[in-house]
């Protein structure tokens, strides 16, 4: 069926449009944009990154006073 709701809560639903608050303990998502900012409050785990997360920088060390050896 397009649509079920079971006497327990458990809805069923394809091609829904939902908007609000989704609150969730678990599942999978797919093919999913994050338009604005977000917070991710655990472990990152990817197997394919793209963009540009990491900013190189660089220092002017003075040589004066500095051994290496």
């Amino acid at each position: 069926p397009a649509f079920s709701l079971t006497p327990d809560g458990k809805l069923t639903a394809k091609n829904a449009d939902i908007s609000g608050s989704v609150n969730a303990n678990a599942g999978t998502l797919n093919n999913v944009t994050v338009n604005e900012n977000c917070t991710i409050k655990g472990m990152l785990e990817a197997t394919q990154v793209r963009g540009d997360f990491v900013k190189a920088v660089s220092k002017i060390i003075p040589e004066t006073g500095w051994y290496v050896g």
